[in-house]
């Protein structure tokens, strides 16, 4: 939503959606432990196994994804298994 009270507001609010999404993989990287354990705990696959959530986020930065967020990406796809052996079972 962009307000036209002033000329410059509608730039003040681009920026602060800048800071919001520059924050987001941030919090993407700190929580995907936790939704991954979540899942794993109940068995269900999440949404962070589609390759989308193990891609996008480091796709300007390719080089900055390190060995444990691609050990995360592994373990991202756990749930879903855990759910597929569920329903063979």
């Amino acid at each position: 939503m962009v307000s036209a009270d002033s000329v410059y507001n509608w730039l003040r609010h681009s920026h602060g959606v800048a800071a919001l999404m520059n924050e987001a993989k941030h919090v993407l990287q700190v929580n995907r432990s936790f939704i991954t354990i979540g899942a794993m705990v109940d068995r269900n696959r999440t949404f962070l196994e589609q390759d989308a959530w193990k891609q996008i986020p480091w796709a300007l930065q390719p080089m900055s994804k390190t060995i444990a967020h691609i050990l995360q990406d592994i373990l991202c796809g756990v749930p879903g298994l855990m759910e597929d052996v569920d329903t063979i079972s």
